[in-house]
């Protein structure tokens, strides 16, 4: 299963002043319309909503990630070979539910038909996993030879399948326009190069991972594209790095730390994704832990950019 991944947009705490500006539209590369966030408030009202989406991406995340590790492990289980089998519990989602905004103009109805959607995806495969965990726990597979597990497994897997792709469309609506409105929150923020800089090393970042998932799900090997991918992260990841840290505000001083203790971790997560690199092309194909190898990778990354941006 696809582990989703996801950054935090950084929050506006700074005082902001509306522009009076016209609102318009803007083209995204697949020919796609959105609105562009022209002024402060909307743009704050777009951030708290689009972190709202990120948070309970990353909830559900972790949920896929127990239940992906439970399934990997109960063929072993069944057969003997592992004594024990973890149950794979979802995160109870405490976080408060923020309504699309008007501010998302003639985008806001897709996107709830979207968000609507990825929940009763989510919910439904929640439902055949509590199935299939219950057929487990009363060793119902003694009686049918597996064959019930092997058919939940395959719904829960293209349920999974279905909310990922779900997830890409609202995310391909919704990163356009969140970038835009952190543009207009971040104007005048003595950060602003560093955090866009820093913020373009993470989307570089997530788009190598998604070429992983994307060539371990399709079971399709091109090593050609991938190693071009990490050309342009490395690029990204160099600039980054060469930009110099010179703020006038003393205030944000300490960030430096930040901003550098970054930029060395990108360094550490090239040198991940090199390894993976090395053992894909000598065995011809991306595995699953190689694929976790770069998220661990990854979440450290995102670590050290939460950091700096909070």
């Amino acid at each position: 299963m696809k582990k989703i991944v996801s950054t935090a947009l950084f929050a506006a705490t700074i005082t902001l002043t509306t522009l009076s500006c016209k609102k318009e539209t803007t083209t995204t590369a697949d020919g796609k319309e959105i609105v562009a966030v022209d002024n402060a408030e909307d743009a704050n009202a777009i951030i708290e909503f689009n972190n709202s989406l990120l948070d309970k991406r990353d909830r559900r995340a972790s949920t896929l990630t127990k239940i992906s590790n439970y399934i990997n492990n109960l063929p072993n289980y069944i057969a003997g070979k592992t004594p024990v089998l973890i149950a794979p519990i979802a995160m109870i989602d405490m976080s408060k539910a923020v309504e699309a905004p008007d501010a998302l103009g003639k985008n806001k109805e897709e996107v709830k038909t979207l968000v609507a959607a990825s929940k009763d995806k989510f919910d439904a495969l929640k439902k055949k996993t509590d199935e299939l965990v219950a057929y487990v726990k009363a060793e119902d597979y003694k009686d049918d030879n597996s064959a019930k597990a092997t058919a939940l497994i395959a719904e829960i897997t293209k349920l999974a399948e279905e909310y990922n792709a779900n997830e890409k469309k609202l995310s391909g609506i919704m990163t356009p326009i969140a970038d835009g409105a952190e543009a207009i929150v971040l104007k005048d923020h003595p950060l602003k190069d560093y955090i866009i800089g820093s913020k373009g090393v993470l989307n570089d970042s997530e788009k190598l991972l998604d070429a992983i998932d994307n060539q371990v799900i399709s079971n399709k090997f091109d090593m050609a594209a991938f190693k071009k991918q990490y050309a342009d992260l490395e690029t990204v990841v160099k600039a980054n790095a060469a930009r110099e840290f010179k703020v006038d505000d003393t205030s944000y001083s300490n960030k430096k730390g930040y901003y550098d203790s970054f930029n060395k971790e990108a360094d550490e997560f090239l040198g991940a994704v090199r390894k993976v690199m090395r053992d894909a092309e000598g065995s011809g194909k991306f595995t699953e832990q190689q694929a976790e190898e770069v998220y661990n990778a990854y979440d450290n990354l995102l670590s050290n950019y939460n950091n700096f941006v909070g």
